[in-house]
């Protein structure tokens, strides 16, 4: 695992091991003096204001000791420093209440919950947002949503202590320490399954970890359940101690608290200044493999991302060769120079358009056919005596002959010029519409317009995705190659799919 992580990562893990050490240890140290003040009131009749006074110079000093470790003034300071600041109020009103007037501290008690729960909102809310992003912090994210779920929980005990000091209820101290209780319980849950986890590390004994390793996680977790089960007998000891004297003055769980917290204090004293570096270690290799663990996940995803590509990829080219297959024609319909459309769609069209040209050029022959025998007819009857024709002959025979030779001239000249100009139409016809230079063979689908070359159209698809013609999206073209003897029909020979989609 050391090989992933560099010596500087390295160093400062190992310093952030050192800080959750000794924040644990200041917590225990807070714990146990309350608990031994607590005990001493009530058995040995110390003043209850030294409780009330060390329990304001801790939230005084966690609060300080939060402001040093943020570098800038954030919302979550400021939401430290009204928490602590709404909490010594609250016992100093106990004591004004107590000593000098009846007055009402229950709003304090109602600020104090609220703030809370508007702290846990916003912790949720500012840890939900950055989850996904800040990987290797998940667990301090996990830690700071389950501190401000306890502080929650935590005040609104206080509402109930506020309510029955001021007897707004009428319940037991056992009945109103119900929320006590169940964190309680909850700790001691937590406690059970930790020393169950020491146990099963103790007896495997081939588990493919280190023997100094495995020494280091065995005496880690004494400690762990250590700290866990202080945490939970002490204050059960102490408050329901406290329940029984006030209900039923009952002091023999106090004695048997006062010596457990001076026993437990000093126990834990002793065991953390001998496996001091032991624990810093303990706590470094849990960070460590936290911190490869986030490394692999980060690889995982990765990975994920890139097969994620690659499907995009193969999903992509399926979606080609099916537009190649079923949606893209095997021939197009040349409607006008810059239009086209499938040959399924204007087969009809198309055919009904040959069906009257057909009709109009037999009409136009049946008129020049019905044109010639008249005038057969006439020169044939001019031509029924012998006179008459002797007389034709001589007039106007000449003159018919030169005629004719004339306008067969002529109608050979013009049908030449047509020629050519159809031609030069023709070319114009199969020229694109943007250079000028080379043959329009591209179409734009599924609009249909065309008359563009291929170069013309790539560049012009690159730089929109809408048609040159009609800016009408375009989704692929197609390139097409003219068919003999099929003026208007032509065959599709290639998909072009559009890039920028």
């Amino acid at each position: 695992m050391n090989g992933i992580v560099n010596s500087y990562e390295l160093q400062q893990i190992r310093t952030k091991s050192q800080d959750n050490l000794k924040s644990i240890m200041v917590l225990i140290t807070i714990l146990s003096g309350f608990c031994f003040l607590q005990n001493a009131h009530l058995i040995f009749k110390w003043d209850y204001k030294i409780t009330i006074i060390y329990c304001c110079v801790s939230s005084f000093t966690i609060m300080v000791q939060r402001l040093l470790k943020s570098r800038s003034i954030s919302q979550h300071c400021c939401f430290n420093i009204f928490e602590s600041l709404l909490l010594i109020s609250y016992l100093l009103s106990l004591v004004y209440y107590i000593e000098i007037e009846k007055v009402n501290i229950n709003f304090i008690s109602y600020a104090q919950l609220v703030l809370q729960f508007l702290i846990l909102a916003v912790t949720v809310l500012a840890n939900r947002s950055t989850t996904e992003n800040d990987g290797p912090d998940q667990s301090f994210q996990i830690q700071e949503i389950l501190i401000a779920a306890f502080k929650s929980i935590s005040a609104l005990q206080l509402v109930f202590i506020s309510l029955r000091l001021t007897q707004q209820i009428t319940w037991g101290w056992i009945q109103t320490l119900i929320i006590i209780w169940f964190l309680l319980g909850l700790a001691f849950v937590i406690a059970v399954c930790l020393f169950i986890d020491v146990l099963q590390k103790c007896r495997n004994k081939s588990d493919g970890i280190e023997e100094d390793k495995k020494q280091i996680i065995i005496q880690g977790g004494i400690w762990l359940n250590m700290v866990a089960f202080g945490v939970t007998l002490l204050p059960f000891a102490t408050f329901f101690g406290c329940a029984l004297n006030y209900d039923f003055e009952i002091l023999q769980l106090n004695q048997y608290a006062f010596g457990l917290t001076i026993l437990y204090y000093l126990l834990q004293l002793a065991y953390y200044h001998k496996f001091k570096q032991q624990l810093i270690d303990y706590f470094l290799y849990y960070d460590i493999a936290q911190s490869n663990f986030y490394i692999d996940q980060q690889l995982q995803q990765i990975q994920q991302n890139q097969q994620q590509v690659e499907n995009r990829i193969q999903l992509k080219m399926k979606k080609t060769h099916k537009i190649s297959i079923s949606k893209v024609p095997q021939f197009m319909v040349k409607l006008s120079q810059t239009y086209y459309k499938c040959a399924q769609h204007a087969d009809q069209s198309h055919l009904s358009s040959m069906i009257q040209q057909n009709k109009q050029n037999q009409k136009n022959n049946y008129q020049e056919n019905d044109n010639d025998n008249d005038q057969s007819k006439r020169f044939d009857l001019l031509l029924s005596s012998p006179r008459q024709r002797l007389e034709i002959s001589q007039s106007i025979g000449q003159d018919l002959t030169s005629r004719n030779l004339d306008k067969k001239k002529f109608d050979d000249q013009s049908s030449i010029k047509q020629n050519k100009q159809e031609q030069q139409n023709q070319n114009s016809q199969k020229l694109c519409l943007v250079c000028y230079e080379k043959e329009s063979n591209m179409i734009n689908m599924p609009c249909g317009h065309g008359g563009f070359c291929k170069e013309c159209c790539e560049q012009l698809l690159s730089k929109s995705e809408l048609c040159y013609l009609c800016r009408k999206p375009v989704t692929h073209s197609l390139q097409i190659q003219e068919i003999q003897n099929r003026e208007s029909l032509v065959e599709v020979i290639e998909v072009l799919e559009q890039q920028n989609q």
